[in-house]
């Protein structure tokens, strides 16, 4: 039996899943085809939307149409479609100034990016294991900080499990378990 626990292309996003099925290799986790969604951002950003979970205004963008979207919100966030472990991602605030250096760098080696409304707020992951929620768990990266590359490996980030209520409401808890659930059974 073999637990992929690989990040990033060939890791987890079909790869391995299609080589161990075909060589009859039995595995834990999804198969081929829902890996293959599940990595690829926009496309599960929209199987979030055909079934109904709100996402921020956004979408995919090269760097020309991307100038629009980005004066219209200019707090935002950028990542490339695929790709894992927060590498490549900005958040920006106030406009383009700052990070303008490097959206012309990540135009230039993946052609487009998901491009989406910054929502500030509570982060929260929800693992599932056999069709059912864990524990949320909350995420709260160093004062002034991102959840970003070096702040989610470097150990200055809080993951806090059990959410205590003075933190997060207990029906936002329950909130992000039902979500997390339908998505997971959707997907």
């Amino acid at each position: 039996m073999v637990f992929p626990i690989l990040h990033g292309e060939g890791g987890e996003d079909g790869v391995v899943q299609s080589v161990l099925e075909s060589s009859g290799v039995p595995y834990l986790g999804s198969d081929p085809e829902v890996s293959e969604k599940c990595f690829d951002k926009n496309l599960t950003r929209q199987a979030f939307i055909d079934i109904g979970v709100p996402v921020a205004d956004g979408g995919v963008f090269d760097s020309e149409s991307a100038e629009d979207f980005i004066k219209k919100h200019p707090h935002f966030v950028a990542k490339p479609c695929r790709g894992g472990s927060s590498i490549d991602v900005i958040v920006a605030r106030n406009g383009i100034v700052p990070v303008k250096t490097e959206l012309s760098r990540l135009f230039k080696k993946y052609g487009t990016l998901l491009i989406e409304e910054l929502i500030e707020g509570d982060e929260l992951t929800v693992a599932i294991i056999g069709g059912k929620a864990l524990p949320p768990i909350l995420i709260r990266p160093p004062y002034g900080g991102e959840f970003d590359f070096d702040n989610k490996y470097n150990g200055k980030t809080d993951e806090v499990c059990p959410i205590p209520t003075d933190l997060v409401t207990a029906e936002l808890v329950r909130g992000a378990v039902t979500l997390a659930e339908k998505i997971h059974d959707k997907l």
